[in-house]
């Protein structure tokens, strides 16, 4: 029982649209801007369970691989083909709204939605059944991957709360050094999860000639020449910012933990680990930072 409901929470991708509302709430807190429209967080929340959920969506008919979150797909048919429809008539009218009220109704564009336009196409990039006959396709681009997943769930969940905000207040209350500062951060924690998600695919891709950074160089030289040093740069990044702008010693360390957590996430990345040790662990690291943000924000305030 426990392991179907840890299934239906985490290989529905639901848990990944929850991970994705709670970074882009960090973002208010740690921009010292207000939190999005409820609106927003329903169109970030449905937009991200319709886009992973997407590729999982095979035919009746369709051939299923040894991966068990496809098995579980295909046997639960009948849950994808309700929730996706429902999730599409939630999405819609929210992102019309947001839209029409933010965007056409606020003046000239901002410069920044060009970055979210190009996150966008990014996005749909890297699946090319989301555009039938488009050949492109990011994600067989191995060594691009990862840094396209990172930038486009940087821009969805920072940079696009903070557009929000300057189209609905008119104006740019984020300190520029600390909002910069917050996205690269952002941009290279996401990149990292999306690098040790590729040691979960290494086999796969091995055996489907994709060549990721893993399969390029292999998994000792990605945990200790990539992974380790892009973790270690971000915090001491994080420990300049914190300098600069005198962040108190207690959110320094709270802002540390998502840190280390991640580092101790790749050391164990030497063992082959589950799926679920994926979706739970490595996933569940992103909502460690989005809550030590968030505290470490609000206690110190």
């Amino acid at each position: 029982m426990l392991k179907r409901t840890a299934q239906l929470i985490f290989f529905s991708n639901y848990f990944t649209g929850v991970l994705a509302v709670s970074l882009a709430v960090e973002t208010a807190f740690q921009l010292h801007i207000p939190p999005a429209s409820p609106v927003f967080y329903l169109m970030l929340f449905c937009a991200t369970v319709l886009y992973y959920t997407h590729p999982y969506t095979i035919p009746r008919s369709g051939h299923l691989p040894g991966n068990p979150r496809t098995r579980w797909y295909a046997a639960h048919r009948s849950f994808w083909r309700i929730s996706q429809p429902l999730l599409l008539i939630l999405f819609i009218p929210s992102f019309l709204w947001l839209s029409i009220t933010r965007f056409l109704l606020s003046g000239p564009l901002l410069s920044p939605l060009r970055l979210l336009a190009l996150a966008a196409l990014l996005a749909t990039a890297s699946y090319n059944k989301l555009i039938p006959g488009l050949k492109a396709n990011l994600r067989d681009i191995g060594w691009l991957k990862p840094w396209t997943v990172g930038f486009v769930w940087a821009v969805m969940v920072t940079t696009l709360p903070l557009i929000l905000h300057q189209t609905g207040f008119k104006s740019r209350t984020a300190d520029p050094p600390l909002s910069d500062w917050y996205f690269i951060n952002n941009w290279m924690f996401f990149t990292v999860n999306a690098i040790i998600f590729d040691i979960k695919d290494y086999a796969t891709d091995a055996n489907g000639h994709l060549k990721t950074l893993v399969v390029r160089i292999g998994l000792r030289r990605v945990i200790f020449s990539v992974l380790i040093p892009l973790v270690v740069t971000g915090l001491l990044l994080f420990l300049a910012i914190a300098w600069r702008m005198e962040f108190p010693p207690f959110r320094v360390f709270l802002n540390v933990i998502p840190f280390a957590a991640l580092l101790a996430a790749i050391y164990s990345m030497r063992k082959r680990k589950n799926i679920l040790y994926y979706l739970i662990a490595i996933d569940g690291i992103l909502l460690l930072k989005a809550a030590c943000g968030i505290l470490g924000e609000t206690l110190t305030s």
